[in-house]
């Protein structure tokens, strides 16, 4: 299988298995769950699952200190920070808004790596309008509710996570990628429980049916998600990569309609519809025009 294609299953496994996490996180948080403790395990589930595998694939290599002290950054400012503020916006926002206004994350990601020399071609920025049209009708259909607040920390995050995405892009150019999510689980799951412990607001998942939540959302949302994620970056590119993961709102919308009956209407099912054909639009670039710079 070619690098190319090898990338973008990666990114579709990576938003599909994203999805949950908005409606997972919802049902733990009204389990009583605060939302340091909830991303506290979240991340460190991710980071016990993915190890074995990333060690796996070092295929004998030794452990880069680059690829872990790197990924741990990124992971205690970069992903702590868009996880704190994206989780916090739930109870203010429903699940598809919150998600939508996340990814308008890949129009940052294209602009900021236009400045590194990593630039999508027309047809991607035709791709990322259609996406971009596609997630607003996911997001603003009938049913949607939102407030001021949940919509800054919406918006706050997919500032935050773009940066994130640029400068992992970097990282992993030269190493192992799945060492480098794992690094990344571990910083995120390092400053969580530091912030919790500080604020009183660490604890325990209160039964077995909210372990099973913080289980699945760190295992399938996170662990698989974001490894999966960082497996595509380095074969497809940061703005091809970050616009492709707007399918995530789409299973996001697919998830709390079926879960936490969240409203999906005839809008939202074209949107979801654009934002599919975005994508596709994306992926039959012709692989000169894809790959890289």
């Amino acid at each position: 299988m070619d690098a190319r294609r090898k990338g973008w299953i990666a990114i579709v496994v990576s938003a599909v298995s994203f999805g949950g996490v908005a409606v997972l996180g919802k049902l733990a948080l009204s389990a009583g769950m605060t939302v340091p403790a909830l991303l506290f395990w979240r991340w460190l589930v991710a980071a016990v699952a993915l190890a074995p595998v990333a060690w796996l694939a070092l295929e004998g290599r030794g452990v880069s200190r680059r690829a872990l002290l790197g990924g741990f950054a990124l992971g205690a400012v970069g992903y702590a920070g868009t996880s704190g503020v994206y989780v916090s916006s739930l109870p203010h926002i429903a699940a598809a808004l919150a998600s939508f206004l996340l990814f308008t994350s890949p129009a940052i990601v294209a602009a900021l790596s236009a400045l590194l020399g990593e630039r999508l071609s027309p047809r991607g920025l035709a791709a990322l309008a259609l996406a971009l049209a596609g997630l607003a009708l996911l997001a603003f259909g009938p049913g949607v509710a939102a407030s001021l607040v949940g919509v800054a920390l919406a918006v706050l995050s997919a500032f935050i996570y773009a940066g994130t995405i640029v400068a992992g892009r970097r990282i992993v150019a030269d190493e192992e990628p799945l060492v480098v999510a794992t690094g990344i689980m571990a910083g995120a799951a390092v400053a969580f429980g530091v912030f919790g412990a500080a604020t009183g607001s660490w604890g325990l998942p209160s039964d077995f049916a909210t372990w099973g939540v913080v289980l699945a959302m760190g295992i399938v949302s996170t662990a698989l998600s974001v490894g999966a994620f960082y497996v595509a970056l380095p074969l497809i590119g940061a703005p091809r990569a970050a616009l492709a993961s707007t399918l995530e709102p789409v299973s996001t919308a697919a998830v709390a309609f079926i879960v936490l009956g969240e409203t999906l209407a005839v809008p939202q099912l074209a949107g979801a519809a654009l934002v599919l054909a975005a994508v596709a639009l994306l992926a039959t670039e012709r692989p000169a025009a894809a790959a890289p710079t």
